[in-house]
């Protein structure tokens, strides 16, 4: 019988690591702690009626040290927890310095070619075309062979002139 209840208090204690939140993780734990208490109990009583009362007041109290126990370890503003975050802050800097490194950067744009304003008549029967000139800094493969690479280190965009009506 006591190697069945010592199976039975260590799987409940290895069901403890499923948890994900904070409150889950607690729970669980008082759950242990009541269960642990409950066996430490049974074994201080000699009498049957000694073993309900010591199995009681174990469970009570084991739950109660469990959920206080469980409540500071699992402190979500813990050291661990500062330093995970203070890690995801740094990398998510050096993710955006990757980004704005290999993003395109607008060097100049413009309307036309001989950079004319377009007559007020005009300007309610056609929109103005436009073009955009990126400077890039990142490799591509190659459609055609997937063993050459090509560096792109600058993009055009044309945005060709059209009616009002489209």
């Amino acid at each position: 019988m006591k190697k069945i209840r010592i199976l039975l208090f260590l799987f409940t204690i290895q069901s403890c690591s499923s948890f994900k939140t904070k409150t889950e993780k607690v729970l669980i734990t008082t759950a242990v702690g009541i269960v642990g208490g409950f066996f430490i109990g049974q074994g201080m009583g000699t009498t049957e009626d000694g073993k309900k009362a010591f199995s009681s007041v174990g469970a009570g109290a084991g739950g109660v040290v469990a959920s206080a126990m469980g409540t500071l370890f699992f402190d979500e503003n813990s050291q661990d927890s500062q330093k995970i975050l203070e890690e995801n802050k740094k990398l998510s800097e050096e993710v955006k310095k990757y980004e704005k490194q290999f993003s395109p950067e607008l060097i100049s744009e413009g309307t036309g070619l001989n950079e004319q304003p377009l007559p007020e008549e005009a300007k309610k029967l056609i929109k103005q075309g436009k073009w955009q000139k990126f400077k890039l800094n990142r490799w591509v493969q190659d459609t055609e062979d997937q063993n050459t690479f090509i560096k792109q280190v600058e993009m055009y965009k044309f945005t060709p002139p059209s009616t009002g009506d489209q």
